[in-house]
């Protein structure tokens, strides 16, 4: 399907340009003034001294990736391209095609205790398999800090095939430069680092650069920020592959940042673009590099988007390209219009070598009404001339979700119309899921190339909610630049129903046939989608489907659901092992739109969940500004400032426990006694309730608050609970500095929410015969803080593990209970209890309370979806229209697809 966007009927616009996008903010939201040095790249402030280099964790055991790299997805396959056990972060991505060769460049956090942090990998198969290369050498005092970009050139004369890698560069004498590499082996060794000299300025630092080739001369341009008492944007160039450069422009831009060099294929037109504040710049030169015309404004009034969920940076750099056929000029960047939209990527475009600009269209599907896109970037095909631009979506999540794909779109016609964007990553991940640092989780750049109708697509993403994640992975993804995309669907939840052990238990066991349906959504915000044809296929060896296909209605507009008419049936092999994880893919196809496919990985297990509580603290009981037994206060940074019990708000019973929102920068960490995980364990779920009162920015930023994280082995880790909670944390604290804010950049707890708590709930892969901590931290900075502070009450932690009721150790037994008993803790209880209650399988919930004369008093949920194992509700005490009850006896009635439980509750005041 073709979304036409139309482009103006003011198409051509004078040389120098003014766009306006919405209202621009006119004073800054900021109550803080904060140092322009922010807005150097993370690895930028490393190499300048301004923030430490990072602690890299221990490597973990191997984390599989089979599942996820089998799978040919709507846009082909994701690839791995470095070790999987690779620890802590590999992002901020680039890569370069010269025939069968392909580079991939990326910030690899293995490289610091080497000082050399630009990380690549080669493949010599068109991208098929990879090599992990490493980290790019050094010269023994020097650092090779990273922030890579990645470019191919091959001599018409020698038919030498260079690959040229840039990086921020920290030279023998201290000074932030910059240095690039050079392979003439397809990426395997590197001749390097070759200082760029132009770049190396005493007193000053250097940032951001990124690099192109001319085609026709093999001359190297390189553009950077240069941070100094006046920053400037700077570009040089090198006629020798980087052994020595030769300045050519100096732009004077006190909030310059994200510059990006293009060369025309077909004569000595280069073009150069970046953000100035709230404007994308233009400068180009006609003489290769020698001379540069005047700036133009080529759109205005941009506002950044919106921090994204899970996303710990954010900006609307602007990303070029040139069509190597026609000349054309195009560019994309990521901008704000009005709340609530988060932030809408937008193209303009020159068919006239950069004398004139169009007027700014966004191209994303749903702009100014939906989720953010963020961190953009463009590619014109060098055979046929198709368009493609790739960006970050969040549009799979709803809520405080960090859920995030990364999505393709493309033209044929020059930019003039744009296809429906359609997702090429396997399925949407958890964007924070992993992140151990302070740095950019996924990163702050991505790119792509095509060739041939072929779109080769780099890019950071995490696995599953492992603790052993680390921070994301660097993938290539490998799919069609042109053709009919996709339909713009998404997986949304499943329900079964088993036969065969213990009927209709919502398990799936052993020697059992299940029906399985589905529900999808339509998240693409490009119209509707018509009847869906549906095959499920699965990588899972022992699960044999008998009923491959069905269809879904169709899904009439945005955010329209559907489930499969008829379901789908697979029988489980009677040696199947308990506790298996189950794959299943959705092929499917729809009239108007390319085939596509829906993968989901590790929804659902074999067994029935069976839960056992590790560790519990409700902080009832325990003396105010003291803490339980086995629970300590820890200072990881500047000033004491203990946890304590408090009893100023509570979730339930009369006590929490507090941390203070001070004036000073602090960072204190709430630590558990150590638990071990029993063996056998699938998943740990880390519940408990929280509010807040700390000193809060503007919309998602805070300038102190909290967040939780987990201690195993000995260290600490963010993995899986980060990206994995159930509420995502609503805020991200701002960024400033490690020494003013220790955990500046990551998403937390801040704002007001006080009296009211909030249950949280994340679960942890992995950690089975582990020794675990379950850590709090509270961060504040130097300035304003607040009347209280940070409430954590009612902490459960359980272990998850699966039964079988049939299957080759086990024969078939009594019917288990439907799901497990319904308690209710405390009982009697006054004001509040928690209802809890297990369950086998993803399902529906329905909880009311009712009192001795069968009336119905309160509705807890109704037809609220709940995972598979333990799950909890709480009641307040109080009717539908918010009165307090009466104290007596209630009746709580808790109905699922697999049946109905009642449990009784005292109310005594």
């Amino acid at each position: 399907m073709i979304r036409r966007v139309l482009l103006p009927a003011s198409f051509l616009i004078g040389l120098v340009v003014f766009v306006t996008l919405g209202p621009r903010q006119g004073v800054s939201l900021l109550q803080k003034s904060q140092p322009s040095d922010l807005d150097m790249s993370p690895m930028g402030r490393i190499a300048a001294g301004l923030d430490p280099v990072p602690v890299i964790s221990t490597p973990a055991p191997d984390q599989s990736i089979t599942g996820e790299a089998q799978w040919l997805s709507a846009g082909g396959s994701d690839k791995l391209v470095h070790n999987p056990n690779a620890p802590d972060f590999q992002s901020e991505t680039c890569i370069a095609k010269n025939g069968n060769w392909l580079v991939a460049g990326y910030n690899d956090a293995r490289g610091f205790a080497t000082s050399r942090v630009s990380g690549y990998s080669y493949s010599h198969d068109g991208g098929v398999t990879w090599t992990d290369g490493g980290q790019l050498p050094n010269s023994g005092n020097d650092a090779v800090f990273g922030d890579p970009d990645v470019k191919t050139w091959t001599d018409p004369n020698t038919q030498t095939v260079y690959f040229v890698y840039s990086s921020i560069y920290r030279n023998a004498g201290g000074i932030q430069t910059m240095c690039v590499h050079v392979s003439t082996d397809g990426g395997v060794t590197w001749a390097g680092p070759r200082e760029n000299t132009v770049a190396t300025v005493a007193g000053a630092s250097a940032d951001k650069e990124f690099i192109d080739i001319d085609p026709e001369t093999g001359r190297l341009f390189m553009s950077w920020t240069n941070f100094a008492a006046t920053r400037q944007i700077r570009i040089a160039y090198s006629d020798n592959m980087g052994l020595t450069w030769t300045p050519s422009g100096i732009f004077n831009q006190p909030s310059g940042q994200g510059s990006v060099p293009r060369c025309a294929a077909n004569g000595p037109n280069v073009h150069l673009v970046w953000t100035t504040g709230g404007t994308i710049t233009y400068t180009r030169s006609f003489n290769n590099g020698g001379i540069w015309t005047g700036l133009v404004s080529i759109a205005t009034g941009l506002s950044s988007p919106m921090n994204p969920y899970g996303s710990d940076r954010i900006g609307n750099h602007p990303a070029m390209d040139v069509d190597p056929l026609t000349g054309n000029v195009y560019v994309v960047y990521a901008s704000r219009n009005l709340p609530p939209d988060f932030g809408d990527v937008y193209f303009t475009r020159s068919i006239d070598g950069g004398v004139t600009f169009s007027a700014p269209v966004a191209i994303n599907a749903s702009p100014g009404s939906d989720r953010c896109q963020f961190f953009p970037t463009i590619a014109a095909d060098e055979f046929d001339g198709s368009v493609s631009a790739i960006w970050f979506d969040q549009r799979a999540g709803t809520g405080s979700s960090d859920l995030t794909e990364i999505v393709h779109t493309h033209s044929t016609n020059a930019g003039a119309s744009w296809t429906c964007p359609a997702a090429i990553t396997d399925q949407p991940f958890h964007a924070e899921a992993g992140n151990t640092t302070s740095q950019p989780n996924i990163g702050d750049y991505i790119e792509c190339v095509s060739q041939n109708g072929t779109l080769y697509s780099s890019f950071a993403k995490t696995d599953f909610q492992s603790w052993v994640t680390f921070s994301p992975d660097t993938y290539v993804d490998i799919s069609a630049g042109t053709g009919s995309g996709p339909a713009p669907l998404a997986f949304s939840t499943y329900s079964i129903l088993d036969t065969g052990c213990v009927e209709n238990n919502g398990a799936i066991e052993p020697s059992e046939t299940v029906q399985l349906t589905a529900t999808i959504a339509n998240v693409g915000g490009c119209g509707g989608v018509g009847n869906v044809l549906a095959t499920l296929t699965t990588t899972t060896p022992g699960i044999y489907i008998t009923t491959a296909n069905a269809t879904f209605p169709g899904l009439p507009a945005l955010g329209s659901t559907s489930t499969n008419s008829t379901p789908f049936v697979f029988k489980v092999d009677p040696n199947m092992p308990c506790g298996t994880r189950l794959n299943f893919k959705i092929d499917y196809i729809t009239d108007g739109f390319g085939a596509g496919s829906l993968p989901f990985e590790g929804f659902m297990f074999v067994g029935r969940p069976v839960a056992s509580v590790v560790l519990a603290e409700y902080f009832d009981g325990i003396p105010v500004n003291t803490l339980p037994a086995g629970w300590v206060s820890a200072l990881q940074a500047g000033t004491n400032n203990a946890w304590r019990t408090s009893n100023t708000f509570a979730a339930s019973g009369a006590n929490s426990v507090f941390c203070a929102d001070i004036t000073t920068t602090s960072h204190n960490e709430l630590q558990s006694p150590s638990f071990v995980v029993p063996a056998g364990t699938e998943y740990v779920r880390v519940e408990f309730d929280e509010t807040h009162n700390s000193e809060l920015d503007t919309e998602r930023r805070g300038w102190d608050g909290a967040l939780m994280r987990i201690n195993v082995n000995g260290t600490r880790y963010f993995s899986g609970g980060a990206g994995n909670m159930t509420p995502f944390y609503p805020w991200q604290m701002n960024r400033s500095s490690s020494t003013e804010n220790p955990l500046h950049d990551l998403s937390c707890f801040s704002g007001n929410t006080t009296p009211n708590f909030a249950h949280y709930a994340t679960d942890f892969l992995d950690l089975s015969g582990t020794t675990v901590r379950v850590l709090f931290g509270m961060s504040t900075d130097s300035n304003t803080g607040t009347a209280t502070g940070q409430f954590i009450d009612n902490v459960e932690v359980t272990a998850v593990n699966y039964e079988c009721d049939c299957g080759p150790a086990t024969a078939a037994g009594p019917t288990p209970p439907k799901f497990d008993r319904v308690t209710v803790v405390p009982n009697p209880f006054n004001p509040e209890t928690t209802i809890r209650f297990n369950l086998p399988s993803r399902m529906t919930v329905t909880a009311e309370v009712f009192s001795v004369s069968g009336a119905r008093v309160r509705t807890l949920a109704r037809n609220e979806p709940f995972a598979a194992g333990p799950a909890s509700l709480r009641w307040n005490g109080r009717d539908d229209g918010g009165n307090a009850v009466a104290s007596g006896i209630y009746f709580i009635s808790v109905k699922t697809p697999a049946g109905e439980r009642i449990a009784r509750a005292v109310l005594l005041k």
